[in-house]
Parts: C-alpha cells; sequence; structure tokens
C-alpha cells in the first residue's frame, strides 16, 4: 500500500546543453540531451491536502515508488523517511513545441499518468500531455489510509536550457473531508454509500491538465460520483457516534452538490452541499449531522446478474421552446448548449400521441393547449415524445442529429454515418440521457448530463424474458387511468401489496388489469414502473396510439434498423416483443425510458 498523498518536488539537473542544440531542426521537438536529476520530498504545510490518521504532518515516500520526468521512470534512492526522502536518476530534456528555446518538464505520480509516454521518450512532446481518470466509483475504507490510487501528483516547468527548474508537486484534486453523524433517532446507522450528483460541476470521469496544472472543460466528465464505504471488514462504516469520510472531487466552482447518504437497509438521506468552491490540493471539510435514514430508495431492476438500474420517473419530454413562445437552451455533456428542453413526463402515465389522444399540454405558451407529436419538427412550441434513433441534439456526422428531424430516411440516423455504431463509447453522447441535462419532476432539479442512459438491447431482453425475481414477477399488460401500457414489476416486488393478473404474459388484452389513478399510487410508491402505448410516428404521421408501445435501445442492426421493446394489442402474435428479433426504422419517432446505473 502506498504511503504517500502529497508532495512537493525540486528538480536539480547536473548538467547541461546550450540553447543553440534546441533550435537544431534535428532536435526539434524532439528529446534533448540526457541529464542527471535528484528530487527532493518537502512540502510546505500551508499547501498540503494531506491525511495521515497517525501524523497528519509527514509525508512519506514508500519502497518501489516511481516518479515519471518526462516519460522516463525514476527510482527512489536513499530512502530517510520523513520529509527527506529522495529520488535519483537520470532524464531528457524535451524542447517546447510552443517556444523551441525552452525545454519543458513534467513530474508526475503515479506513473500512469504520463499516458502513452510511460516507458519510452516520446519524440513529440505534449504540452498538454495529462489526463487525469476519477472514477465514477470511489472506494473509502475507514481501515486503511484513505483515497490510496487516485492521489495524483504533477508538477510542470518550462525553463532555459541549463537553468536548475524548482517545482512543487501539487495534488491536482481537491479532498472533501465530511463528517457524518447519525440522528440518535435512526434505526440503522450502518452508512454503506454515498451519491454525489451536480448541475452544474463534472465530478468524475476524464479530464484533461494543461501546464497550469488545472483541470480543462472535458467532454468524458459526468456529474456523478459514487463511493462505496467499509470499516475494513463490513460493507459499511458506522456513523452513530459520527464518522469521517474523504472523498476525491476536481476542482470546482459552485458545486451546488446533492448528497444522498444509504444505509444498509437501503435507506437514505438527501443533503444539499450548496455553493461549494474547491482548488486542486487543498482539503475542505463539512458535517452533516442528524442523519435520519428516512427516504425509501428506488425500486431496482436487475439489468444483468450483476447489475441493477433505477427507471426514470417518466418518459423523455422535447421542446424547442420549453412549451412556451421562445426558443431555449439546455446544457450539454461536451461543454455549451443546445437548442430545446429534455425533461421527463410529470407522471408515468403522460405521453404527448396525436390530436386525438395523449394528456401533455403546454403549446405555444397556452397550458391548456394540448401537444401533437403530428407538428413534430426542429421549432415547435410545443412538447414531443417519439424521437428518431439517436436524435440526443449531438453532431456525430449524421443527417439527423437533432430531437426534431423528422426526415423519413433510414440512413440518415446513423451515429457517425455507420450503422454499427451503438450509442454507446465514442458515440455514447447520441445517447439522450448521457448528452443532455434533464429536468426531473419528481425531484425539482435538473440531472445533469450522464445522469441517465438509454438501456442497452441485451439489458431490455434481460429485464423482460430473464430477470429472477423473489416473486417471480417481470411485466403485466394494465390500463393505468385510462391510458393502456406495461407495468415494469420492481425486483424486490412484494405480491401481497396488489393483485396482479396475467403476469408474465404478453398475449392478453390490456384489460386484464384496469387500474385507477389512486390504485397506482400505490404501486408507484412501492416501485412499479409504467410504459404508456404512446404509439408510433413516420414523419409528422402518427399511429397505433394506445395500442403499441415502442421503445428505443441504445444497439443498432443494420443500415435501417435499430433494436428496441415492443408490445401492442396483437395478442395473437404474442403481443410483445423484445430480443434480436425484434427492430425498429431507424427514422420511427419511438419512445424513450432512460434508466441510472446503480452500484
Amino acid at each position: 500500500m502506498k504511503k504517500i498523498l502529497f508532495s512537493s518536488l525540486i528538480i536539480i539537473i547536473f548538467c547541461s546543453c546550450s540553447k543553440d542544440l534546441f533550435n537544431d531542426p534535428q532536435v526539434l521537438y524532439r528529446a534533448g540531451v540526457k541529464r542527471c536529476i535528484s528530487a527532493d520530498a518537502t512540502l510546505p504545510i500551508a499547501d498540503k491536502a494531506y491525511f495521515d490518521y497517525a501524523d497528519a504532518f509527514k509525508v512519506k515516500w514508500s519502497a518501489g515508488d516511481k516518479l515519471n520526468v518526462n516519460g522516463m521512470y525514476i527510482d527512489e534512492s536513499g530512502m530517510g523517511g520523513g520529509v527527506d526522502a529522495r529520488f535519483e536518476g537520470t532524464t531528457y530534456g524535451i524542447s517546447s513545441i510552443s517556444d523551441p528555446t525552452k525545454e519543458i518538464y513534467w513530474a508526475v505520480y503515479p506513473t500512469t499518468l504520463a499516458g502513452d509516454y510511460v516507458s519510452e521518450i516520446p519524440e513529440e512532446f505534449q504540452e498538454t500531455l495529462l489526463t487525469v481518470s476519477l472514477p465514477v466509483v470511489q472506494t473509502f475504507n475507514s481501515d486503511v489510509r484513505p483515497l490510496n490510487g487516485y492521489n495524483y501528483m504533477a508538477a510542470y516547468a518550462s525553463i532555459e536550457p541549463g537553468t536548475q527548474p524548482h517545482f512543487y508537486m501539487k495534488n491536482l484534486c481537491t479532498v472533501l473531508r465530511i463528517t457524518l453523524t447519525a440522528a440518535t433517532s435512526a434505526s440503522n446507522t450502518h452508512a454503506s454509500r454515498l451519491e454525489f450528483t451536480s448541475t452544474t460541476s463534472k465530478l468524475s470521469g476524464d479530464f484533461d491538465v494543461d501546464n497550469t496544472l488545472d483541470f480543462t472543460n472535458d467532454a468524458s466528465a459526468i456529474g456523478s460520483l459514487y463511493v462505496s464505504l467499509s470499516d475494513g471488514t463490513n460493507s459499511y462504516i458506522d456513523i452513530a457516534g459520527g464518522a469521517v469520510v474523504y472523498v476525491l472531487l476536481p476542482a470546482i466552482t459552485s458545486g451546488n452538490l446533492t448528497l444522498k447518504i444509504y444505509n444498509t437497509d437501503e435507506k437514505c438521506t438527501t443533503k444539499k452541499i450548496s455553493s461549494l468552491t474547491t482548488v486542486r490540493n487543498h482539503v475542505y471539510n463539512t458535517s452533516i449531522s442528524g442523519i435520519s435514514f428516512d427516504e425509501d430508495h428506488p425500486a431496482l431492476f436487475s439489468i444483468d446478474p450483476l447489475h441493477k438500474v433505477t427507471f426514470s420517473p417518466g418518459n423523455l419530454q422535447w421542446s424547442y421552446t420549453n412549451g412556451g413562445t421562445t426558443a431555449t437552451s439546455h446544457a450539454v455533456a461536451g461543454g455549451g448548449t443546445e437548442t430545446g428542453i429534455f425533461r421527463f413526463a410529470e407522471h408515468q402515465w403522460n405521453f404527448v400521441g396525436d390530436l386525438t389522444d395523449g394528456n401533455v399540454y403546454g403549446e405555444n405558451g397556452d397550458p391548456t393547449a394540448k401537444c401533437s407529436n403530428t407538428k413534430h419538427n426542429h421549432s415547435y412550441k410545443g412538447w414531443l415524445d417519439l424521437f428518431g434513433f439517436g436524435t440526443s441534439g449531438w453532431n456525430s456526422g449524421t443527417y439527423s442529429y437533432s430531437p426534431g428531424s423528422k426526415s423519413t430516411n433510414d440512413v440518415d440516423y446513423r451515429p457517425g454515418l455507420d450503422y454499427t455504431n451503438n450509442l454507446t463509447g465514442a458515440y455514447a453522447y447520441a445517447d439522450w440521457g448521457i448528452n443532455n441535462e434533464i429536468y426531473n419532476p419528481s425531484t425539482g432539479v435538473t440531472d445533469a448530463p450522464g445522469t441517465w442512459r438509454t438501456p442497452t438491447n441485451d439489458e431490455w431482453v434481460y429485464l423482460f424474458t430473464l430477470r429472477s425475481t423473489p416473486s417471480g414477477a417481470r411485466y403485466a399488460k394494465a390500463i393505468v387511468n385510462g391510458v393502456k401500457g406495461l407495468l415494469l414489476f420492481p425486483d424486490d416486488w412484494d405480491p401481497d401489496i396488489y393483485t396482479i393478473n396475467s403476469v408474465n404474459i404478453g398475449a392478453v388484452d390490456y384489460t386484464v388489469n384496469v387500474i385507477t389513478l389512486s390504485d397506482f399510487q400505490l404501486l408507484e410508491d412501492n416501485g412499479m414502473v409504467f410504459l404508456p402505448a404512446a404509439g408510433n410516428r413516420v414523419g409528422t404521421n402518427v399511429s397505433y396510439v394506445l395500442r403499441n408501445g415502442s421503445y428505443w435501445s441504445s444497439t443498432s442492426y443494420d443500415e435501417k434498423n435499430a433494436h428496441g421493446l415492443y408490445f401492442g394489442d396483437d395478442v395473437k402474435y404474442g403481443g410483445l416483443f423484445v430480443g434480436p428479433g425484434l427492430t425498429h426504422g431507424r427514422s420511427h419517432g419511438r419512445t424513450v425510458r432512460l434508466i441510472r446505473d446503480d452500484l
């Protein structure tokens, strides 16, 4: 286990070369002359964000630790312990790309921060070389020194050749030190995990580091962070008398963090850490007391044998004007904004439909005016909920990427102009939930990009055909508050709560279960998900409303089709289709229901 968390570094160059060497075209942008260096680990206490239960004022290198300086390993030597540990080795001066009269030095710990240049001298040194990867899931173990393995440090210098560089190692992240204390009334004080979300700051993912050692805005970072808690023996920590947890964060401005604290009964407490502003290389202290664990955890649904998800509180909707009269915009994952507003339906049984059927209102600023997918276009002043494949608003090179796209040409809806691309990996931003912030009426806040995502085809298949639950129930057809659709049972469904007929049978009519609004509230309180039969759209032609439900997956199929979920009133054909044999035309407007990954 490495024992260093923070340090500073003075690099002393013992040999030099002339400036003329770096003006030579033969060595421009290439490795310079080999140099001898040594490094002293000294640290001004005022600058450090270091914590050690035994002694908070010592910095120690562990045997086996290595630095990486300009692509070369520097091994430890003459370990003195305390603050005077020492590194010695050799490296190369590298000419600066922006100013060839200067030498560039990066010193990083751990060595993997050097990216592709871990084991070889780069032919061309990049001055924005580093990428810091903050995990979406961190682990805090109160029995050992916290945050080992995520303690990213770097120093940067641009100097005249032959000049002795002096620079300090800085931790690239900030540390949030939280004291958690349970309420005296809490019956279970075993805290098992933390969930952080932010609508304004990115908390995890890949961050590029510039030559000031600051993070730059990186498209692959997201506004969510999960922390698993352990006391060294159990997968929880007891906060009855108060306990300290350390969390690693990027430098953030006005974080407006929302923190959910869960116990082992899957009960939680939601707290706000408002307008948190942090800088790298510092510890920030906050205390949360009176934790009562009085909120229920959202219902969980298995998507494979090892992973569970929660479902969004309603189907996805989009409006160019937020249901008003003028254009609006929303934040997207890659930075900046895109036109329009995404939100989840206010209720699970809400759907836009056509001119006749549907229960969503708010067109052109009139809250009494019914919305309709028959008016589907880029600048519709109402709400829409039948989208072409991959129409998140992110331009991946496809011809139709706006949520208002209504082209009927299926080949226009191929992320990256290649039908083999799914809404994942390099094309994940084509997924509505990963690319866009989405207003969540169940919490009253806007969820950051990356909070939600579209199920894959395999995940839909597992949910409906392979999932094993104690009750044995996976789905059932129903009419809820007058809306036809499909009930989806959570993993821990208790069949004694309410009698549901024709469970796991697709070839039945919706009328087998007619559920009033008040009865559905009981089901919803116990985790039931409802997918309305919202129909299908081709261009501006909407059909099969209140007959069929067609929901996208994130999985492509062929040039003109992609996978999804289908259920309908055609009972003689089985009434429900999901799996390799089911595809939707890419240009067809289908419904989107998003999921959020759980620990």
